[in-house]
């Protein structure tokens, strides 16, 4: 379905000639495709904390899947030296609080994801979803965030890249103090 997208999840099973795919009833009857797609649920409804409440994660939803897909991360890439932070928008069209819209992006509405990513290859390692609920000065909020993110990779000698915005003499201290070096990506 990522590679041939189509307008309505049913049509993947039409047999219509035009519309017609081969691949989707061969694996699975609509039914049963719809029938998991129905029930699929990863959270545990027990630890839900209503909104508003002290504790309450937009992500409860996912969380579990997003913290699999970080463990795996880890497991699996050892990066090089030089890494880099960023931004990134994953194009999104649904309802949640945390959704932002960006001009410059190619998709102008999405989750905004802050990414950790191997220079050489480029690949992303860890990223965290921002969903809003950062509410602090925004030194404060800019030093926490790079902190968070690199938790799992300070003390390891690696040089971050990663623009001016994130940039403070706190920062440099930490990281610093940490054996990382900061180094300022190129302006644009």
């Amino acid at each position: 379905m990522g590679l041939v997208q189509k307008s309505e999840l049913q049509d993947y099973w039409s047999v219509e000639s035009i519309m017609k795919s081969t691949f989707a009833p061969a694996v699975m009857s609509r039914e049963r495709f719809m029938g998991i797609l129905w029930m699929l649920h990863v959270a545990d409804n027990s630890t839900y904390v209503r909104k508003g409440d002290d504790g309450h994660d937009p992500l409860n939803k996912v969380r579990p899947v997003l913290e699999m897909l970080l463990q795996k991360f880890g497991d699996n890439m050892n990066p090089g030296r030089e890494i880099s932070l960023n931004e990134g928008t994953c194009g999104f069209k649904g309802r949640v609080s945390f959704r932002v819209y960006n001009l410059d992006k190619p998709s102008k509405w999405g989750i905004k994801l802050h990414e950790l990513c191997e220079a050489e290859s480029g690949c992303c390692f860890e990223f965290e979803v921002f969903t809003g609920m950062e509410r602090q000065q925004s030194q404060e909020k800019t030093f926490d965030c790079v902190m968070n993110i690199m938790q799992r990779h300070l003390d390891k000698g690696h040089a971050l890249f990663m623009d001016r915005y994130y940039s403070s003499p706190k920062l440099y201290d930490e990281l610093y103090r940490r054996d990382t070096f900061y180094r300022d990506m190129p302006s644009k």
